[in-house]
């Protein structure tokens, strides 16, 4: 790996904490590791470089299906992909009330409203819901954190999701789309790629949907299905620009149960979409910036 590589990767994850005096359900005490997540879905990064842009992919992935998560990231991302800095509450403050993680992409001001295309069609035929409505859900949630950065659905494709290929050939577009598998290995539900380039600025994001999963738009969401809402929500904030939260309510957390739902975004999600675009302050009375960590 080289100096420049292993430099990004290191830089990459800012962490940030609120304090106040109580510890919100959930939330895990600072100095102690988080315990492992039961929910059968998990949302694995990777990150791999794709001549001077880097590429990081949230690949989610059904512990049901799937015995060895972190092998069956590597085979979405390729051998050569490096998995994401583990972001942890720091000692600096006896009690938290937010877990969100920043990485160090961002999207420009002037790229703002960063616009969304849909490509309705599943390559495997397969009967799909309507990615449109939650598409639209999670546009409209995500836009209204903070007037400095905005979703905007700029209608439907044919494009297909070009970042996520092997050669993460970005083509300017960023698109949503079904696919028929995920490269060929079970139990990957979706994933999104967002790339940025040399100077941390993103450029483009792509989502795939694996069309073989079962996924639900209806509410309550049935037995044995995956709820495509929340799924989107949750991608769509990696589009943004947001890692994963360590708050088990958050929709940015990395993990959640078939039939599970989390179609709202929490305080803490909008917390962490407004430090890196809004006007959250870097230090006060309220809130604290974890010390010796890059912060976007």
């Amino acid at each position: 790996m080289n100096r420049r590589y292993l430099l990004a990767l290191i830089a990459i994850v800012a962490c940030v904490t609120f304090s106040t005096g109580a510890l919100a359900d959930g939330i895990t005490p600072i100095g102690s590791t988080p315990a492992p997540s039961n929910g059968s879905i998990i949302d694995v990064t990777r990150i791999t470089q794709q001549g001077t842009n880097f590429v990081r992919r949230d690949i989610m992935i059904d512990t049901n299906v799937v015995a060895d998560p972190q092998a069956a990231a590597d085979q979405v991302a390729g051998t050569e992909g490096q998995t994401s800095p583990t972001c942890f509450a720091t000692p600096d403050q006896s009690e938290v009330v937010a877990q969100y993680c920043l990485n160090s992409w961002s999207w420009p001001a002037g790229t703002m409203p960063v616009k969304v295309k849909y490509n309705p069609v599943d390559p495997g035929g397969a009967s799909v819901p309507s990615a449109l409505g939650p598409i639209q859900n999670a546009i409209q949630q995500w836009s209204s954190v903070t007037p400095n950065f905005t979703y905007l659905f700029d209608g439907t494709t044919t494009a297909g999701p070009t970042a996520c290929d092997s050669d993460s050939n970005a083509d300017g577009i960023n698109t949503i789309a079904w696919v028929d598998g995920i490269n060929g290995v079970k139990g990957i539900l979706a994933q999104t790629c967002t790339v940025r380039n040399p100077d941390g600025a993103l450029v483009e994001f792509d989502m795939q949907i694996n069309s073989n999963i079962p996924w639900s738009i209806d509410d309550p969401t049935p037995p044995n299905t995956y709820d495509l809402y929340s799924n989107v929500l949750h991608e769509m904030g990696h589009g943004a620009g947001l890692a994963h939260s360590q708050y088990p309510n958050a929709v940015m957390y990395a993990s959640l149960n078939s039939a599970t739902e989390k179609r709202s975004l929490t305080p803490d999600d909008m917390d962490a979409l407004d430090a890196k675009y809004g006007s959250i302050p870097a230090a006060g009375p309220y809130r604290v910036v974890a010390p010796g960590i890059i912060r976007d």
